[in-house]
């Protein structure tokens, strides 16, 4: 064996995890929040996923946290 997984098209495994992680960072830069939410999802990040809804605007973060199952805490007035 080689050492690379069957379906990475011969690349080492950390290799595609890597592109995963600079894809899901792309999306955040051009505003396409649920593609990056789907790419930490399918990678297992959550880490990415922590940054995605720190950097996601307001009016972005409800729809991405009503996709993951969570409601957002009632803001004190």
């Amino acid at each position: 064996m080689s050492g690379t997984a069957p379906l990475s098209g011969g690349r080492p495994p950390w290799a595609s995890m890597k592109a995963a992680t600079d894809a899901t960072a792309t999306c955040v830069a051009d505003g396409a929040y649920s593609q990056a939410l789907g790419i930490a999802i399918e990678t297992r990040r959550l880490d990415k996923l922590e940054e995605l809804v720190g950097a996601c605007p307001e009016a972005e973060r409800a729809p991405l946290l009503r996709t993951l199952g969570v409601r957002e805490a009632a803001r004190a007035t």
